[in-house]
């Protein structure tokens, strides 16, 4: 394995591919062994810029340490495995062969953790970063964020405070969905953050698996797009809040092959919508799906069979109910991110709209009768009712803002 530091933070390593089966994972994964990620000082799930060639994709580096590695047909301090999903967006159609090798590019910056400030308070997916910071670690707009193999991508909010340098500002709830236990004897613990993976000014982004040819011809993404374009201004409108989750596996085996997310129950009116509406799971600005909102509830353990869960697991303490949301492996492939990982949820404004809209069939009959009949009645009277009606009927799904600090 021949590293390299081409700027500071930055580590670039060549490594030879595994020529063997590839491993099963739902998400692009590039396995390392165990050894290699506590050398680099990386946690699990850190995300990495994987190129071959001209070809680059962004992917999770694991650790591993199993028995394949003893094996292996070349150097395992220099090799890595790469899942189908990696290999597929590398631009691979057959197999790896002998001497197939790839350029890992990862981010390693670790910060110490502060807490937030109550007049400069941070949302869940928001983080605080001094403008020089920001600037030195090439974060624009988000940052990568991981700690004990929990990541998130966070919007970067930035500030100039001289107490802020070489710090990252996080909010409690930040803190609990990392799993960032409190500092001890003065200390306070660190985190690795670091920019998304780029080449060039181009962000790399986790690849979707390929479900298949839909939605690849052009009228079906002129319709996509037409729909995205009218839920961004119909967000604008009526506003669609958003909260921040750890996911957890789906609620029953079941619901793997279903996109749902389980909440908590008393969520729903935060949110502003109701169980079985649906929603937007959202992990930074660029991997988004749509899923079913249902209740968490309480699942026993006599609803589960007895199963081997393939993978890593996370120790981190588990948060509360409300702070998690349980993700089936359908939406968690489509968002490309790891069983645990801290995603946004928001409402879904568009099917509340057309549901609504749907009420209007019987005022707008009305009017249409009373503009055939032989009533006197103008046409921009009848426009006006019209308009009258629509806003009444879309006015509940309006949510308004509660005003910060003390009210009068």
């Amino acid at each position: 394995m021949i590293i390299s530091g081409r700027m500071p933070g930055i580590v670039t390593f060549d490594a030879a591919v595994d020529t063997r089966s590839l491993p099963l994972r739902q998400i692009p994964v590039v396995l390392l062994h165990r050894s290699v990620m506590t050398a680099l000082g990386l946690p699990d799930h850190t995300l990495a810029a994987v190129t071959r060639g001209r070809t680059a994709t962004a992917a999770w580096l694991v650790g591993s340490d199993n028995r394949r590695w003893r094996s292996c047909p070349t150097p395992w301090h220099s090799t890595v495995r790469l899942s189908a999903p990696v290999w597929n967006a590398l631009g691979g159609r057959t197999p790896p062969a002998a001497g197939e090798r790839v350029e890992i590019t990862v981010r390693r910056e670790r910060m110490p953790v502060l807490p937030a400030r109550i007049e400069r308070l941070l949302a869940g997916n928001e983080i605080g970063l001094h403008a020089d910071d920001a600037r030195r670690l090439g974060v624009r707009r988000w940052a990568f964020v991981n700690h004990g193999g929990i990541p998130a991508l966070c919007r970067v909010r930035r500030t100039k405070e001289e107490r802020d340098r070489g710090h990252v500002r996080l909010s409690y709830q930040t803190r609990m969905l990392l799993g960032i236990p409190p500092g001890e004897g003065g200390f306070a613990r660190e985190v690795l953050v670091a920019a998304p993976p780029a080449r060039g000014r181009r962000r790399l982004r986790v690849r979707e698996p390929r479900w298949g040819d839909r939605g690849t011809r052009w009228p079906v993404r002129a319709y996509r797009a037409l729909g995205a374009a009218f839920e961004r201004a119909a967000q604008g409108a009526l506003r669609a809040p958003a909260l921040t989750f750890r996911t957890l596996e789906a609620a029953t085996p079941g619901e793997d092959q279903a996109p749902t997310v389980r909440l908590a129950e008393e969520l729903f009116p935060l949110l502003g919508t109701q169980p079985g509406k649906q929603v937007y799971v959202e992990w930074g600005p660029g991997n988004r799906t749509i899923a079913t909102a249902l209740p968490l509830g309480e699942v026993g353990r006599d609803d589960w069979p007895d199963t081997y869960v393939v993978g890593r697991a996370v120790t981190a303490e588990r948060p509360p109910g409300v702070a998690v949301a349980g993700v089936g492996a359908m939406s968690r492939a489509a968002l490309g991110v790891p069983r645990v990982a801290v995603v946004t949820v928001r409402r879904r404004v568009g099917p509340l709209i057309v549901a609504k809209l749907n009420e209007l069939i019987v005022p707008s009959t009305a009017l249409m009768v009373a503009l055939t009949a032989d009533i006197k009645l103008k046409a921009w009277s009848l426009v006006a009712a019209g308009v009258v009606i629509t806003a009444l009927l879309l006015a509940p799904l309006r949510l308004r803002r509660d005003p910060r600090g003390r009210s009068r």
